[in-house]
């Protein structure tokens, strides 16, 4: 079986989180569902092909369901767009 070209959806989600997660630097704003998305779709979705942009949504859906991401910012911000590892 041939092996995809490049590295796959997963990997460029999580490289984008960790590119852009403030932990250690508390000038940095938290990290947030859209500008992941965004920069993720810049890299993989340039076509605005509609089966690879739902791709990216299950391997995002799929790091929330695994565990590896948790919604919200604190108490006062439980749920999305803000995102914690």
């Amino acid at each position: 079986m041939p092996q995809p070209v490049g590295p796959t959806i997963r990997e460029v989600l999580l490289t984008e989180i960790k590119a852009k997660d403030p932990q250690g630097r508390p000038t940095f704003p938290s990290l947030q569902q859209q500008p992941i998305l965004d920069a993720v779709g810049r890299k993989l979705c340039a076509n605005r092909d509609q089966n690879l942009e739902q791709a990216v949504l299950t391997q995002w859906h799929d790091l929330f369901r695994t565990g590896l991401l948790a919604w919200g910012l604190n108490l006062s911000n439980p749920n999305s767009p803000f995102f914690f590892t």
